[in-house]
């Protein structure tokens, strides 16, 4: 399920498919005997499936859930970096600029950025994310500097 899930914003958009429902129903089938590795996976797809559909509470409760197992799993470094990533976007939905920053900062420091979510290459979107948050914030140079890590990575993986 978690694997469906993950290819079906690919083909459909993360709003209007029942990308969260899957999700939700693989959390369920997994309560008791998920890895650490699914249980990421599925908090993760369901904290993006709620905060594209405008439901940032739920949203925001499901990465305080990942920042728990974390915190609790230190060794982890793929939970550790999707937690931090995850509340950074979190935050920046929220209208937390100061947040984001926060939490992209330990992010990008937490482990290399190979971290899978479906058809989405972390490396280059997480880097394009925190070019838009840092320009905001009126830090330009350190925008630029993701901006051309971004491109950089987009480069490697398709050659523009």
């Amino acid at each position: 399920l978690t694997r469906l899930a993950q290819a079906l914003p690919c083909l459909h958009g993360f709003v209007g498919t029942d990308f969260g429902d899957l999700y939700a129903r693989a959390r369920s089938l997994a309560a008791s005997d998920a890895d650490l590795n699914q249980l990421n996976q599925v908090l993760s797809g369901l904290c993006m499936s709620n905060l594209m559909q405008g439901k940032a509470d739920l949203a925001e409760d499901l990465v305080r859930e990942l920042r728990d197992l974390s915190s609790v799993h230190r060794q982890d470094a793929t939970l550790r970096w999707n937690a931090e990533m995850l509340s950074a976007t979190v935050q920046y939905h929220q209208g937390d600029l100061v947040g984001t920053l926060d939490h992209l900062a330990r992010g990008l420091t937490a482990a290399p950025l190979a971290a899978p979510f479906g058809p989405i290459d972390p490396s280059i979107s997480i880097r394009s994310f925190a070019a838009a948050a840092f320009w905001q914030a009126g830090r330009p140079a350190e925008g630029r500097q993701h901006v051309a890590a971004a491109v950089a990575g987009a480069a490697s993986v398709h050659p523009l």
